[in-house]
């Protein structure tokens, strides 16, 4: 199910590399992997175990989206201008 919201952050991050904004392109790109994605997996497998591994790259792709999309929403009507 968080397959779903991984097209957000691929839009997002594709958008602003090929508008040239590197800076929001390099945080989208980090924000997946860096930003949630490390703290997740270190955190959730000592509360939930073996689960939390598996609870840790979905909740990435989640938090990540939602980090994501307002830059995305805000560019956009930016664009309609």
């Amino acid at each position: 199910m968080a397959q779903l919201f991984l097209p957000t952050v691929s839009i997002a991050n594709m958008t602003f590399q090929s508008t040239g904004n590197s800076g929001k392109a390099t945080f989208l790109a980090c924000a997946q992997n860096g930003l949630f994605f490390i703290p997740l997996i270190y955190l959730l497998p000592n509360i939930y175990g073996l689960m939390g591994i598996q609870m840790a790259q979905p909740l990435a792709f989640l938090l990540a989206a939602m980090v994501s999309l307002p830059f995305l929403l805000r560019f956009l009507k930016v664009l309609s201008q």
